[in-house]
C-alpha cells in the first residue's frame, strides 16, 4: 500500500511538470530608472521609481507576474509644495490598507534633500503629500520603513554628521506613519581606505587626490591648475578656461560665496571640487589649494564598513 501511494504521488508530479510551462523575461522588466523596491497587495505587484528633473513625478506600475508591468500613473500629478528639485529613490509602503509612498527631494527653501510622506487609500492613488518626515542632518535620502513588533521604524543614508562621509540611520516613526517618533540612531558607518601616490610632483585635470585643509585630510578633484579660468554659471554648469565641463558628475556645481567669478587660479595651486557638489566643501568654500598640501595622488579606493 505505502509503495502504491509512492507511485501515485510520483505519477502525480510527472503530469504537473509535463504540464507546467516554463516562464522566460528579458530584463529590465521595467525600462527607465526603476531601480526600487517593489511591494505587493494582495496578488498584485506595485512599483515606483525616481523621475530625477521630470514631471509628472515617480512613473507608479502595477504587475501580477513581477515580468510584464503596466504604467498606471504617477505619485504626484503636481510637484509637492515643499520641494525644489531632485526627486529620487521613492519607497511604497503598505499597512493597514493604507499605502506610503516616502520619497526623496530637495527642499525648496535651501536645496536640501531631505525625505517626504504621502499616503492613499489604495496603492493606485491618488496620493495625498504630508510634506517632509525626515529633515535631519546635511542631507537624508533612500527611506527604507519597516514594522518590528507592532512598530514602525524608518532608515535612511545621511551625509556629513561627523567625518566619516556617509552614515545609515534609523528612528522610530509614529503609528500614522507621518512623523519621527523618537531620537536617530546609527545602524552603520561607512569610510574609505585609499592607496595613492605620494611622490607626484604635479597634477593632471581630474586627476583625484589626498590634500590637507584645515587641518583635516579630505579627497577631491582637480579641475583647475595654475593660470585656469574657472566660472560657474547659474544653472550648476562648471567653466574651465572657457569650456563647458560634463564627464560623469550627476550633481550640479552651484557657486558658493568665498570667491567671485570668473576666478584664475594662483600660481603653485590647484582648484579642486568634491565629486558629490552639492555637498561637498571644496575649493568653493576655502579657495586653492595650495600645491604643498596636496599630499598625493589616489590610485585606488577600498570602501570598507564598520559598526
Amino acid at each position: 500500500m505505502q509503495m502504491k501511494h509512492l507511485l501515485l504521488l510520483a505519477s502525480l508530479l510527472t503530469c504537473m511538470g509535463a504540464g507546467a510551462q516554463q516562464a522566460t523575461f528579458r530584463n529590465p522588466v521595467i525600462a527607465g530608472d526603476m531601480a526600487d523596491p517593489v511591494i505587493r497587495v494582495d496578488n498584485t505587484y506595485y512599483a515606483t521609481g525616481t523621475s530625477s528633473e521630470w514631471a509628472p513625478y515617480y512613473p507608479l506600475f502595477r504587475s501580477k507576474d513581477l515580468v510584464n508591468w503596466r504604467q498606471i500613473g504617477h505619485l504626484f500629478e503636481q510637484q509637492p509644495a515643499w520641494t525644489r528639485s531632485s526627486f529620487w529613490a521613492p519607497e511604497l509602503f503598505h499597512r493597514n490598507g493604507k499605502t506610503y509612498a516616502y520619497y526623496t527631494a530637495r527642499r525648496k527653501t535651501d536645496g536640501t534633500s531631505y525625505i517626504g510622506v504621502a499616503t492613499a487609500d489604495k496603492p493606485e492613488g491618488p496620493y495625498t503629500d504630508h510634506g517632509p518626515i525626515v529633515e535631519y542632518g546635511t542631507e537624508a535620502i533612500d527611506a527604507f520603513v519597516l514594522e518590528d513588533a507592532g512598530e514602525l521604524y524608518i532608515s535612511w543614508k545621511a551625509y556629513r554628521l561627523d567625518p566619516r562621509p556617509i552614515e545609515l540611520l534609523a528612528c522610530k516613526i509614529s503609528d500614522d506613519g507621518l512623523r519621527m517618533a523618537g531620537e536617530p540612531f546609527t545602524l552603520l558607518r561607512d569610510g574609505d581606505l585609499l592607496i595613492g601616490y605620494r611622490l607626484q610632483g604635479t597634477y593632471a585635470k581630474n586627476d583625484v587626490v589626498l590634500y590637507e585643509q584645515d587641518g583635516k585630510l579630505r579627497v577631491g578633484r582637480v579641475l583647475g591648475r595654475e593660470n585656469d579660468l574657472i566660472a560657474l554659471d547659474d544653472s550648476g554648469t562648471l567653466i574651465v578656461n572657457g569650456s563647458a565641463q560634463s564627464g560623469e558628475i550627476l550633481y550640479p556645481t552651484y557657486a558658493k560665496d568665498t570667491l567671485e567669478y570668473p576666478y584664475t587660479v594662483p600660481a603653485d595651486s590647484v582648484f579642486i571640487l568634491g565629486d558629490y557638489r552639492t555637498q561637498s566643501e571644496d575649493s568653493r568654500d576655502f579657495g586653492p589649494v595650495a600645491l604643498t598640501d596636496v599630499k598625493a595622488k589616489v590610485i585606488t579606493l577600498l570602501r570598507r564598513r564598520s559598526l
